[in-house]
């Protein structure tokens, strides 16, 4: 005799209180470097805010004269906080990508916790990302990282 109860759907997964604590901490976790980009002065060589933060300089730009994929990142991110769009897409292109992205993922998540969504599972999500997407991106961080060697070995002069 057939289990009748495998014809019934399954009831649509609710949230509890811990997914939407987990949800909020997701977002929170997101949005803190975008606050901290609020508190730093943005270096205007286009390098070296993340100094203020106590860290060393880049290795990368020490060694070979050339920055490295992420050099401006925190510059980039710091001119963004500051409503500085166009100096921050200048600066380090991806850094501003990167900045926008934090954003709106940050304001979503916290959506999803209010609206009681499950809690974002990373290990569930990052899977179904595309191949093509994570090509896409580390090009994209490449071409970024290109145009920041040329202006800062004065071959591309901006803004």
């Amino acid at each position: 005799m057939p289990n009748s109860d495998a014809a019934i759907p399954a009831a649509p997964a609710r949230s509890s209180a811990r997914d939407r604590l987990v949800n909020l901490g997701w977002s929170a976790l997101v949005a803190t470097p975008v606050f901290i980009a609020t508190q730093l002065r943005p270096d205007t060589s286009g390098l070296g805010t993340h100094r203020q933060l106590g860290l060393p300089p880049c290795a990368f730009y020490f060694f070979t004269g050339f920055p490295c994929p992420f050099c401006g990142m925190t510059t980039s991110w710091t001119w963004a906080a500051h409503g500085q769009l166009m100096k921050s897409f200048i600066t380090q292109p991806m850094g501003f990508v990167f900045f926008v992205s934090a954003i709106l993922l940050s304001a979503t998540l916290a959506i999803l916790a209010v609206i009681g969504f499950p809690a974002l599972r990373p290990e569930r999500v990052l899977p179904r990302v595309p191949r093509q997407v994570w090509w896409i991106a580390i090009s994209a961080v490449a071409v970024a990282w290109v145009y920041k060697s040329l202006v800062v070995r004065g071959i591309l002069v901006v803004g």
